[in-house]
């Protein structure tokens, strides 16, 4: 019985690890996906109210470099976020001399643990 326990406390805290992976991708993700559209359509407002050239373009770079800065801390939070059951980087993998980081792959590139092994048990590696 004291057994049973300390699987079920591993298998909650894999989930729980797992739920966070998930959430700093989704968050890498959306930073991703919405800076460019903000930068142009900051571009679009500052142009369109007519304002002088040294004030528009400064507020454009300033936004750039913000979300290239904050895309880039997020992908090394992603990059480094470790395999809750093997405890590997969960979206690297070694190839030669190289280490390759995927984040699109489901599933860690050491164990095979699924990203969405809390919500699919029989999925599971």
């Amino acid at each position: 019985m004291a057994s049973t326990f300390r699987d079920a406390a591993t298998a909650s805290d894999i989930a729980s690890a797992l739920r966070e992976i998930r959430k700093l991708r989704r968050r890498f993700w959306l930073v991703s996906a919405l800076g460019v559209p903000a930068i142009v359509a900051l571009g679009f407002v500052l142009s369109a109210l007519e304002l002088p050239h040294w004030t528009g373009t400064p507020s454009v770079l300033a936004l750039a470099v913000g979300w290239i800065w904050l895309s880039n801390r997020l992908e090394g939070r992603v990059a480094n976020a470790r395999c809750p059951r093997c405890g590997a980087p969960y979206f690297a993998r070694q190839w030669g001399p190289f280490e390759l980081h995927g984040v699109f792959v489901g599933s860690c590139q050491h164990c095979g643990l699924r990203l969405r092994a809390d919500k699919h048990r029989d999925r599971d590696a």
